[in-house]
Order: structure tokens, then C-alpha cells, then sequence
């Protein structure tokens, strides 16, 4: 074997294309069919079997995030993801729209977290629906670093959307667990009365009528009575509005209760 065939281009290099559009704008992407086969069964049975994509060499798919599939064609190639960026100029506008709104929260409604977020969320979503679960690994991995670099939460509108989109079963137990967490902090984050619960309760739905049942029964198994076992009063809010909420999460000497 030559030393060319031995490189990754080398071994591609006779291989056929496919092209994939993706979105309604159907963004071209120009793949190598024998790789994307053997990345994903879903590619394997579409091109290889006895449906028209084999034929045509062709497959859309309008309903797909176009910066979710550039992460996923990003996998195909080089079996890694990029860690989600947060700029300067990310910090600068951040800290602007919290001086001006005064409050501690603007990151959760930051349409600037929301939009370097989610096409992570949306190819966990992709590789949910085409069983990649290194794939998934990795886009959550990325999700949970960059909150814990930028100390950010998730934004809220992608919290439920989690839930409708992965099924559940043990490979996205952990993802789903995630998303509970940050909606009972949504909802329990040192609130001072059961109207700021409803608030947050009403940015957790973002403009859906409900919540995702298996949302809510994830919420209730384990997060929600680890707040409310910590504290006492009402609705598991200290009458006094002092003490952590945050009980059974992190080591609560750190905020002295």
C-alpha cells in the first residue's frame, strides 16, 4: 500500500459523493458515501439500500438544523467536536444587557447563549434520532463545559425542547437528568415568594401551554425533593427567604447554611 493510501484523504480519494441538503434554505453538503456509511447505519440503509437516494445520490433533509449537521459532518470526519465559543465580544455585550436590565439572570434569556448553544443541543437531537452515541457523548460533554467555563445556565426554551425531542431510554437517561437540574434551578433559585416561582415557571414553558410530562416526572424523581427536603416553609421556601436551595447539589458551606 502506498503512503498516500495510507492517509485518510488516501483512503477516500476513489470514493463516491453523495450530497445531502439540509434545511429549507437545502444547504449542499458534498460528503464521501463509503465514510458517512460507516459512521452511521441511517446513511448505510438510505444509500445502499433500495430507496431513491441510492439512486439519485441525493438526500434532503428539511427538517435538520444546518449549523447542527455542519457539527455532525464535523464527527463524520473527524470523530471530535469543537468546544462551544465564547467570545469577547460575547462578554462585553453580556455584561452590558446586565447593567442595564439589573438583573443576575440575563444569561438565562441571552440570545447570545441561545445561539451558540443550540445547534449542540439540536445534533444531540440528531444523534438521539440515528443511535451515535459517541456522537451524543460528545455534545453533551461540550454543553456541560462551556456552563461551567462561562458559569451560564441553559437557556430555558431548550430545556423542554430536550425532552420532545429524544426518546427515552437509558442513552439519553443522562442528557434528560441534565436538563431536570437546570429546570428545578430555573425554578428554585433562591426565588422570595411563589409568584417569582410561577415567573420562572412561565419562562421554563416558553410559550407552550405545558411541559413535557417526562420533564416534569424527571423534575419530581429526584431534583425537585432535593431542594424542598433542605428548606422549610411553603413551597419549600424559607419564611425567612434565607438558607441554600441548592441542598444535595454542591457542598452548601460555601453559602453558609
Amino acid at each position: 500500500m502506498s503512503e498516500i493510501e495510507n492517509t485518510f484523504v488516501g483512503r477516500f480519494a476513489d470514493d463516491d459523493m453523495i450530497t445531502i441538503l439540509v434545511g429549507p434554505e437545502e444547504r449542499r453538503f458534498n460528503l464521501h458515501k463509503k465514510l458517512l456509511c460507516q459512521r452511521s447505519s441511517f446513511f448505510t440503509k438510505a444509500f445502499e439500500g433500495g430507496f431513491a437516494e441510492a439512486e439519485q445520490s441525493t438526500m434532503r433533509l428539511v427538517d435538520v438544523n444546518i449549523a447542527a449537521f455542519g457539527l455532525f459532518v464535523d464527527w463524520v470526519y473527524r470523530d471530535s467536536l469543537n468546544p462551544i465559543v465564547w467570545t469577547d465580544l460575547d462578554t462585553i455585550i453580556w455584561n452590558d444587557m446586565k447593567a442595564s436590565l439589573g438583573t443576575k439572570r440575563t444569561d438565562d434569556r441571552c440570545a447570545i447563549n441561545l445561539a451558540r448553544e443550540r445547534p449542540y443541543h439540536e445534533v444531540y437531537y440528531l444523534a438521539d434520532k440515528w443511535c451515535l452515541d459517541d456522537l451524543k457523548k460528545l455534545a453533551m460533554d461540550a454543553i456541560q463545559a462551556f456552563h461551567e467555563l462561562t458559569k451560564t445556565d441553559v437557556h430555558p426554551c431548550l430545556i423542554d425542547s430536550g425532552f420532545r425531542n429524544t426518546v427515552a431510554y437509558p442513552g439519553s437517561k443522562k442528557f434528560r437528568r441534565y436538563l431536570a437540574e437546570e429546570a428545578v434551578h430555573l425554578l428554585f433559585d433562591k426565588p422570595n415568594s411563589v409568584k417569582n416561582i410561577a415567573d420562572n415557571f412561565e419562562i421554563l414553558l416558553a410559550g407552550r401551554e405545558n411541559l413535557h410530562p417526562d420533564l416534569v416526572l424527571e423534575m419530581l424523581s429526584g431534583p425537585i425533593r432535593r431542594h424542598i427536603a433542605a428548606v422549610s416553609g411553603p413551597w419549600g421556601i424559607n419564611n425567612d427567604n434565607t438558607g441554600c436551595l441548592d441542598h444535595g447539589l454542591h457542598d452548601c458551606s460555601d453559602c453558609g447554611t
